[in-house]
C-alpha cells in the first residue's frame, strides 16, 4: 500500500503537469501571431486632384494600414497607378513622382502643392500609418478627355508577395478637362467612387 506522502506527490505533480500543458495553446498562438507576416489594408481616397502640365497630373493620398497583432512592419516598395480612360483603350501606368502636402494660401483662399520628398519606399506597421499624398505622372503624350475614369491604385511589396490593389472610379466633366488643359498645373478637385479596401 503506497505512502500517504508519496499520493500527495503524485496529486501534486499531475497538477502542475495539467497545469503547463493547459498553457501551451496560448503559448503556441502567441508564437504564431508573433511571426506572422503583417497584414496590410490599402483603400483609396474620397477626393483627387488633376491637373496637366507636360503630362497628365494625379494627385492621389493612398491609405496603409496595418491590422498586425504583433509588431513586425511591411515595406511597400512602390506605388502607381493603373488608369483607364472613357474611349475603352487598355489602362496606361501613371507612375509615382513625388509626395507633397496642401497648403492653404490665406490670400487666395485656395490650396498650394508643396513639395515634400521624391517617391520612396513606405514602412507600414500598428502604430505607423501611412498616408502619403502622391504625385502621380501619365505616360508622355497622354491627355485627360472627359468622361469617367477606372482607377486601380497598386501598392508594390517586393519579390514573392503578391501586391495590394484597391480601385474607384472617377468622372470628369468636360469643363473640367477644358479648364486644366487650357490653363497648366491648374489643379481642380474630383470626389471618387466605388471606393474599396483591400487587406492581405
Amino acid at each position: 500500500m503506497p505512502r500517504r506522502g508519496s499520493v500527495r506527490c503524485g496529486r501534486l505533480f499531475w497538477r502542475q503537469w495539467r497545469c503547463r500543458c493547459s498553457r501551451w495553446p496560448s503559448t503556441v498562438y502567441s508564437i504564431v501571431q508573433a511571426n506572422r507576416e503583417p497584414e496590410v489594408w490599402l483603400s483609396a481616397p474620397d477626393v483627387v486632384r488633376v491637373a496637366a502640365a507636360e503630362n497628365a497630373w494625379f494627385y492621389v493620398q493612398p491609405r496603409l494600414v496595418s491590422a498586425a497583432q504583433n509588431d513586425r512592419v511591411a515595406v511597400i516598395s512602390g506605388l502607381r497607378l493603373e488608369v483607364a480612360a472613357p474611349d475603352g483603350e487598355p489602362p496606361v501606368v501613371f507612375t509615382w513622382d513625388e509626395q507633397g502636402t496642401w497648403q492653404y494660401d490665406t490670400v487666395s483662399r485656395g490650396l498650394t502643392w508643396i513639395y515634400l520628398a521624391d517617391s520612396a519606399p513606405l514602412v507600414v506597421g500598428p502604430s505607423s500609418p501611412q498616408l502619403p499624398i502622391c504625385l502621380f505622372l501619365g505616360p508622355p503624350g497622354w491627355d485627360w478627355q472627359a468622361g469617367t475614369y477606372d482607377v486601380t491604385i497598386v501598392a508594390e511589396r517586393g519579390q514573392g508577395t503578391d501586391a495590394l490593389r484597391t480601385q474607384f472610379t472617377v468622372s470628369l466633366p468636360a469643363e473640367t478637362v477644358d479648364l486644366i488643359t487650357s490653363q497648366p498645373r491648374t489643379w481642380v478637385e474630383v470626389r471618387t467612387e466605388g471606393n474599396g479596401v483591400i487587406g492581405s
